[in-house]
């Protein structure tokens, strides 16, 4: 439960249902599906497949699958899904074919909408990291800038390191005339040796005079002033104390006894209710967890899910069709009085009317071409209102419409030929293709 509760929550956010939907069956193919389903007049083997396949037979279809005026000892069938009027069982096949791609194809945008969120998710991670790194070795140079070390000049030179820099030159200039071969590393060396034994056989007394030099030389180039330069800030100790015991100097805490009796004085109603909340508030952590993430498995059931809702409520809304539909049939019935005998499959399918009514392509034509509300005449009527007589945009109007003068025949009420001696008769199919090359002409 809890595991088909997370998916439930990861599903309600997410928009995968109406992307879906939007790309594959926006308004316009469903009615698309519905203009094909008008323009039906036998049902193909694929529609009658899938009806069968998901189970719309008569009781799906309600009322309109019933022959309300056929004896009970006839042949003829008093509830048979041939009652049903073609466009309606052919919009439904449509949509059932709408709703198996959809079964596939919401898995699909469920976990690629997580692989998305993730990749956002990882890419702020990374982002977080870089900024808090950047921070980091910006505290550091920060921190190293006023570091505790000492400083140039901060104190004075040894008594030894004092007496070496003073007598470098005379104990260099002994040792090249003793060792004249000597260079580099090598005669560096060597005085450091001299200087050394120099030094080590020195009394203390004179030791203590190059001391008291190397402070006086220390004190005159100012060194006393960058005595304390070296030393941290007062903020700089506290800080590092911070760092060092991973907080800041907390208040007295709270004795075990004191909290003993904090707990006995919370009443045991509170007491249950904070209990409560706590536990309340892991279940929606445990929710929340589980609902960024959602397998394959949980993806696929996710679409079954959906598959099922939505064959239900096609199935609901097809009942209350199949009402409307049986009561206006009737209706028009019993105001023909038409002996219920003679009453038919074929004849129920055509009292059955349909959503929209299409035209035929002779009126196509004539509404086009010939009406005056058309297009082709509106356009006419626009352009020599605005245009003079001699211009050449309405010079080539009247050509384009001189051009088929077959289909300005139409609109006497027959059929004229396409040649002279009558050999190939225009059919209203190519009346219809003949307008479209028109029009296309007009456009160019």
């Amino acid at each position: 439960q809890r595991r088909c509760r997370g998916s439930f929550l990861h599903y309600a956010t997410a928009d995968c249902y109406q992307q879906v939907l939007s790309r594959n069956s926006p308004m316009a193919a469903r009615f698309a599906n519905l203009v094909r389903g008008c323009t039906k007049q036998v049902m193909s083997r694929e529609d009658s497949a899938i009806l069968a396949r998901h189970g719309f037979n008569t009781a799906a279809f309600g009322a309109v699958s019933f022959n309300h005026h056929a004896a009970a000892t006839s042949l003829v069938s008093r509830d048979s899904i041939d009652n049903v009027p073609i466009w309606l069982r052919t919009y439904v096949a449509d949509c059932l074919r709408y709703i198996e791609y959809e079964r596939r194809a919401l898995p699909v945008a469920l976990l690629c909408n997580q692989m998305e969120r993730m990749s956002k998710e990882s890419k702020a991670a990374v982002a977080k990291r870089k900024s808090s790194s950047k921070k980091s070795k910006s505290e550091s140079a920060v921190s190293g800038s006023s570091s505790s070390k000492p400083t140039k000049e901060s104190k004075p030179k040894s008594s030894y390191f004092y007496y070496l820099e003073k007598k470098r030159s005379q104990f260099e200039a002994a040792t090249k005339k003793k060792h004249g071969s000597l260079r580099g590393l090598e005669l560096a060396q060597a005085v450091n040796k001299e200087v050394a034994k120099s030094w080590a056989g020195m009394s203390d007394a004179k030791k203590e005079v190059w001391k008291k030099k190397a402070v006086a030389e220390w004190k005159k180039g100012g060194g006393s002033k960058n005595k304390d330069k070296g030393k941290p800030s007062k903020q700089e100790m506290q800080r590092k104390s911070k760092d060092k015991s991973g907080k800041e100097s907390q208040p007295l805490k709270v004795t075990t006894k004191a909290k003993a009796k904090k707990s006995e004085s919370v009443a045991p109603s509170d007491a249950a209710s904070l209990k409560g909340e706590k536990s309340t508030s892991k279940q929606q952590n445990e929710l929340g967890m589980e609902a960024k993430t959602i397998s394959f498995a949980d993806a696929d059931a996710e679409g079954s899910s959906a598959m099922e809702q939505r064959i239900q409520q096609l199935a609901q809304s097809l009942s209350r069709v199949g009402r409307v539909l049986d009561r206006h049939r009737e209706s028009v019935l019993a105001d023909r009085s038409i002996v219920s005998g003679s009453i038919n499959p074929k004849m129920l399918r055509s009292l059955a009317p349909r959503p929209l009514k299409i035209m035929d392509d002779v009126d196509v034509v004539n509404w086009l071409w010939n009406d005056p509300r058309g297009v082709a005449p509106q356009l006419f009527a626009k352009v020599r209102g605005v245009f003079p007589a001699k211009s050449l945009l309405l010079s080539l109007l009247d050509n384009t419409k001189s051009t088929f003068p077959v289909l300005a025949a139409f609109s006497n009420g027959y059929i004229p030929r396409l040649d002279r001696r009558g050999k190939h008769s225009c059919s209203a199919a190519d009346a219809r293709r003949i307008v479209k090359e028109a029009l296309l002409m007009l456009r160019s």
